[in-house]
């Protein structure tokens, strides 16, 4: 949840929105942590997050991410790829 207000954040998002079921209590705890304002509708429960201005913190923080991401990506390939090497031979 924290990845996806910061990337609205960073993207100029004024305003979002989430919905899940009135029973899952577990969801709606991660809202709350986020002060999402929740509301009660017909079985589910609706949130709105206002997510604060970018700022270069915010905007750098996003950036090592997903370059963090990347490289464990790429690791994860390259061992898969080792793993069927020695499979194989």
């Amino acid at each position: 949840m924290g990845r996806i207000i910061r990337a609205a954040r960073n993207r100029g998002v004024q305003l979002l929105y989430m919905s899940c079921l009135a029973e899952n209590a577990k969801m709606q705890s991660i809202a709350r942590r986020y002060d999402a304002d929740l509301k009660f509708e017909y079985g589910e429960v609706v949130g709105e997050i206002v997510p604060q201005d970018p700022n270069y913190f915010s905007i750098l923080a996003e950036a090592v991410e997903d370059r963090v991401g990347y490289m464990m990506a790429v690791l994860d390939l390259q061992s898969r790829v080792a793993k069927r090497a020695r499979s194989a031979a």
